[in-house]
């Protein structure tokens, strides 16, 4: 049974630097990288993709947020249509974009698929996968929205819940496990179809951050 999430889909600041609304601390972030000719900039990308290298990252680590924000002021010039640099022969194109092909984890895959790393929109749909796969995220899917929608209650509901708050912090405490097992054990399987992977490890809805999330090992 695939997951049905009755939420809506996930959005990244790092992807509205372009509106007057984005995040005043990225927007902040990026004036560095603007002060940098074109050549550089895309010499610089180039150096962070091959060190991304066939490995799965974490979407808040220093070097992944570093890069996808330079991803955006290079967006933002249209850079990768001009072609200054080559890409790493390690990537392809993404067909949204344009950007290197880096998708992007998130809790709500089952529903939207895997988002591309740099614009946002759908990369592939979970369905294109070997049934292997699709099965054990639709399993993995439909474990963690029976939390993850215990905060997207209507006001009906949590009014009928005698300790709502209780019943948040029961859900919290049961998806924590799930969004570890997500980014530790199941985001590395796209390994085998793209060079690089990032997994959202967080969720906002279950006041979920990245420093909850510890390895299983530990």
């Amino acid at each position: 049974m695939a997951c049905m999430a009755g939420h809506e889909k996930t959005e990244d600041p790092l992807l509205h630097l372009e509106e007057e609304d984005g995040s005043e601390l990225w927007q902040e972030h990026a004036k560095a990288l603007r002060t940098w000719d074109d050549l550089s900039l895309m010499q610089w990308t180039n150096q962070v993709l091959c060190q991304l290298h066939e490995r799965s990252w974490r979407a808040s680590h220093p070097f992944v947020m570093s890069y996808r924000l330079a991803l955006t002021v290079i967006q933002q010039r249209d850079l990768w249509s001009r072609r200054l640099v080559s890409m790493s022969s390690h990537y392809q194109p993404a067909e949204c974009c344009g950007a290197p092909s880096i998708p992007l984890v998130s809790h709500d895959i089952c529903k939207y698929g895997l988002y591309c790393s740099n614009c946002g929109t759908e990369l592939a749909e979970l369905a294109g996968f070997p049934p292997g796969i699709v099965k054990t995220f639709n399993a993995w899917g439909a474990a963690y929205e029976t939390y993850h929608q215990v905060a997207h209650w209507p006001d009906d509901k949590r009014r009928k819940k005698d300790d709502y708050e209780a019943a948040m912090e029961t859900a919290r405490e049961k998806a924590l496990p799930l969004l570890s097992q997500l980014g530790f054990s199941l985001a590395p399987r796209f390994l085998e179809f793209y060079p690089a992977v990032f997994w959202e490890d967080g969720d906002d809805c279950l006041d979920i951050i990245p420093e909850d999330l510890t390895p299983p090992d530990k």
